[in-house]
């Protein structure tokens, strides 16, 4: 009886697989149809630099199919992010106002360069006459940023006059080292080597219009999307307690970029960007609850404050700009991911330009 039973449930499965593969295709066509392509997933966007760092490569023009819509990322000749059209592009020797340095947030993951933070204070400050440019980097850490910084600046005589520290939780809590990350002959990153399997993965992602439809079909549904549940990283950022160490490498890191800013006649502020979870803090709370955590909403914010205020810095601070979002009844992350919304986005832009007081003067700049 039992192997009747186990050969009927395999003959349904085979049905089902036979099923299943057979309208991959079906799938795949129709969508095509429709005019659905596969995802770039940004190819050649990286270039290697330094001691195994990594920065974005010059003059890319790439794009990625995301649960949000195609981004596209467009790159001047030093790599940094810049718009279509390239009016706010930098050259070798270019003089700058403003040099922001970020992660992923700062970079603008999941949405086009208009809506991102930097790119609408550049919009913004270019009908100024003020010239804004990006340096921030998907996964960087500050000294990272603090690496790519002083290679502009000696190896293509950028010529900054201020610099814009975009600070999320995951850069304050994670300045104690330097990114490494392995660029493929494609320009993508991978992790501690190109092999078979992280191939096999990307030749899915970028030659199947079908994988994007069930990836955000997944996303869509909550599954991937929740950093309270899915790390355990985010619940250290909050921590209730003493953060000794986190303070203490931010601000060895600051105060070295503090000094090399001064020995080219450069200032630095400091911007704290929450994450999207505190937006919906209590949430949060109870997640943490359950594994015995007391978390503190300030926790990050504290220690940015404290570092701040020990080297003489400003600190500007985006979570009432989040929290004003939030009772709008906006969006706060873009779709199927945890990176600010082009709403959120734009309205951090748009704070950063009264704030930053664009008066500045630049004798650098050309």
């Amino acid at each position: 009886m039992l192997t009747f039973k186990w050969r009927g449930f395999c003959k349904l499965a085979l049905v089902l697989l036979v099923i299943f593969l057979g309208s991959v295709p079906v799938a795949e066509l129709v969508f095509r149809t429709l005019g659905d392509r596969p995802s770039e997933d940004l190819k050649g966007l990286y270039a290697s630099f330094g001691d195994r760092n990594y920065k974005l490569a010059p003059m890319v023009n790439t794009d990625a199919a995301l649960a949000a819509g195609l981004i596209r990322v467009r790159t001047d000749e030093l790599g940094l992010r810049c718009d279509d059209d390239f009016q706010l592009a930098a050259k070798s020797g270019t003089g700058v106002d403003i040099l922001f340095a970020g992660d992923s947030q700062g970079f603008g993951n999941g949405v086009n360069f208009p809506e991102t933070i930097a790119g609408s204070v550049a919009t913004a400050a270019a009908r100024q006459g003020y010239r804004v440019c990006n340096a921030s980097v998907g996964g960087h850490s500050l000294p990272s940023q603090l690496e790519l910084a002083r290679w502009l600046v000696t190896e293509k005589q950028l010529k900054p006059s201020r610099f814009v520290l975009l600070l999320t939780p995951v850069m304050i809590n994670s300045s104690d080292h330097l990114n490494r990350a392995v660029v493929g002959e494609d320009g993508r990153l991978y992790g501690a080597k190109v092999d078979l399997n992280a191939k096999a993965r990307l030749w899915v992602k970028t030659h199947s219009v079908i994988y994007s439809r069930i990836r955000d079909a997944v996303r869509n549904c909550g599954i991937g999307v929740d950093p309270a549940k899915d790390s355990d990283t985010v619940l250290a950022f909050y921590t209730k307690g003493p953060h000794e160490h986190a303070e203490s490498s931010l601000c060895s890191t600051i105060s070295d970029f503090k000094k090399f800013a001064s020995s080219i006649g450069a200032t630095v502020d400091m911007v704290y960007l929450p994450l999207t979870v505190e937006g919906d803090f209590p949430s949060l709370e109870k997640v943490a609850a359950k594994r015995g955590l007391m978390l503190d909403p300030d926790a990050s914010f504290q220690i940015a404050g404290s570092v701040a205020k020990h080297l003489e810095l400003r600190l500007l601070d985006l979570r009432p700009v989040m929290n004003e979002i939030r009772a709008s009844g906006a969006a706060l992350n873009v779709k199927g991911d945890f990176h600010y919304s082009s709403e959120l986005s734009l309205a951090c832009g748009s704070n950063l330009i009264s704030e930053l007081h664009l008066n500045i003067q630049n004798p650098n700049r050309s």
